[in-house]
């Protein structure tokens, strides 16, 4: 039995992406995901959409990794007959399946292109592109709902002017409360706690670097 060759194993902002090639002909991308993040495979815009998700992949070593990935051999996609020879060279079943098929590859890529190494380590990294995408949509969904959720409280102790963004007011907020004495930090934090407002650290750093 023939296994797949790794192609090409590589880094893009942070994720590991690796390229497997199959002896039939084709390449398959896939990249690995910190399996604490919840994605949506279904809707990732890669070529013929995703078509694996498992948290081991052959070959990997990855700890506390997900893997989501496609595959090109699909009725669209072309047989790389070349990288066949250059890969199996040492496997005769594969090369004898590879000669029997030879008017069939001929046929199709003819008329379908074959996905090539830089096409799928592109598409593999337009898929993390993606993923960087919806954790920062959704770290900034979740910080706009904790700030409303302040402004929404500290409107008990003074009015607040209308802005488009009302984490622009949070840090002034903050301040206003430590200048004016109506808390300290500490006291502002238990206060936050009790009312279930979870504020990132980011707003604080600067005070507590003060204190």
């Amino acid at each position: 039995m023939a296994y797949p060759k790794q192609e090409e194993r590589f880094v893009y902002k942070g994720y590991p992406c690796v390229v497997l090639f199959m002896p039939l002909g084709y390449r398959c991308g896939y990249v690995g995901i910190p399996e604490d993040i919840k994605i949506n495979a279904e809707d990732i815009d890669c070529h013929c959409g995703i078509t694996y998700q498992e948290d081991h992949l052959y070959n990997q070593d990855d700890e506390n990794t997900q893997w989501i990935g496609f595959d090109c051999g699909h009725c669209c996609d072309g047989f790389d007959t070349e990288a066949v020879k250059k890969y199996f060279a040492d496997d005769s079943e594969v090369l004898t399946a590879l000669e029997r098929m030879k008017d069939f590859h001929q046929i199709v890529n003819s008329e379908h292109e074959v996905r090539t190494l830089e096409y799928v380590k592109d598409n593999c990294m337009k898929i993390v592109d993606q993923i960087i995408e919806r954790i920062s949509r959704k770290i900034i969904n979740i910080d706009k709902a904790a700030a409303n959720k302040f402004i929404d409280w500290a409107n008990k102790y003074f009015d607040f002017p209308d802005v488009a963004d009302t984490r622009d007011l949070i840090r002034p907020c903050i301040e206003f409360f430590i200048e004016n004495e109506i808390f300290t930090l500490s006291e502002l934090k238990a206060e936050l706690r009790r009312n279930n407002i979870s504020l990132h650290e980011k707003y604080f750093d600067k005070l507590e670097a003060e204190q």
